[in-house]
């Protein structure tokens, strides 16, 4: 599915290769953007994170980064009385060579109710960044104010150029049905939620057969010089999970149209869900391809699946 001026439905398979002409030819396009990198981090006492980043493109700047941080082994209740109300801080720097180009400090209430949830489930919190193309190390630390429990990573990003080509594609975002957490960040909802599924993004990326799985991405083309003169642009979006032996397990494709995106940019938003209920279990490439028979771009991303 996709955002757009969508034009038709054409097809999923599991279980087979779908017989579309075949993969998204190799045409002028996006220079290709190294896999979306996940880093995790565990402190000796238990407090643990998940980092991962999804370049976008900025309607004012270069780039907006998705900054995603997930953490886990929080205690519900915790012994003594913290100085004020109790808190999980995260904050995170990007850094290239000597210098520190942006920085960003998002906290969130752990108030009982809030504990109670991120204890059991997980905290999950979003920010976003602005940064010019290039590649960026990312300094992170999360504190949990209750037990000054600490724990810290460093995170390599790359920020692609997403003007340089005809098409280009942001990095891939998913999520699943077992997806939850407590959740917190100054972002737009689209960054909280996914549309389908309604669950936050993740950095997981193990998941069961049981679960239904999502995949976001943002395509972008060159708005027309003429307004309303984009009718005749047709994208072929195609969607796939690929085995480690090259098989294709699962394909998705739609045609479509792009069009002033909710953040101002021109595009086309993807989405669709990724049948894997009965995909065998073992390590995939989910990759998002868009082609309009000229240019094309494509992002892809390792994942597993579990019984």
């Amino acid at each position: 599915m996709c955002t757009g001026s969508r034009v038709s439905w054409l097809v999923a398979v599991v279980g087979g290769v779908v017989a579309l002409g075949g993969a998204v030819p190799a045409l002028a396009g996006q220079t290709a953007s190294p896999a979306p990198m996940v880093s995790e981090a565990r402190s000796d006492d238990g407090l643990a994170l998940t980092v991962f980043t999804v370049p976008y493109l900025g309607l004012e700047t270069p780039a907006s980064v998705l900054v995603g941080v997930e953490v886990r082994g929080l205690v519900e209740t915790v012994s003594g009385a913290p100085s004020g109300p109790r808190q999980l801080d995260v904050s995170y720097a990007a850094v290239s060579g000597f210098s520190q180009i942006a920085e960003q400090t998002v906290t969130m209430g752990l108030s009982e109710q809030t504990a109670r949830r991120a204890a059991r489930e997980g905290a999950r919190v979003f920010g976003r960044l602005s940064l010019a193309p290039g590649t960026y190390t990312l300094r992170l630390m999360v504190r949990d104010s209750g037990d000054r429990r600490a724990v810290s990573t460093t995170h390599t990003l790359t920020v692609p150029n997403l003007r340089e080509s005809a098409i280009t594609m942001s990095g891939l975002v998913v999520t699943a049905s077992d997806v939850g957490g407590a959740t917190q960040g100054d972002v737009d909802e689209g960054d909280r939620t996914l549309l389908i599924l309604g669950r936050p993004p993740t950095g997981r990326r193990q998941f069961s057969r049981r679960e239904q799985l999502e995949v976001n991405a943002e395509i972008y083309t060159v708005p027309p010089t003429v307004p309303d003169d984009d009718i005749d642009q047709q994208l072929r979006v195609t969607t796939s999970l690929v085995a480690s032996d090259g098989g294709v397990v699962f394909e998705l494709a739609d045609l479509g149209g792009s069009e002033t995106l909710p953040n101002g940019v021109y595009g086309y938003w993807h989405y669709a869900l990724v049948q894997v209920a009965s995909v065998a279990p073992g390590p995939y490439t989910l990759t998002v391809s868009v082609s309009d028979g000229v240019s094309s771009a494509a992002q892809s991303m390792p994942i597993t699946i579990v019984d």
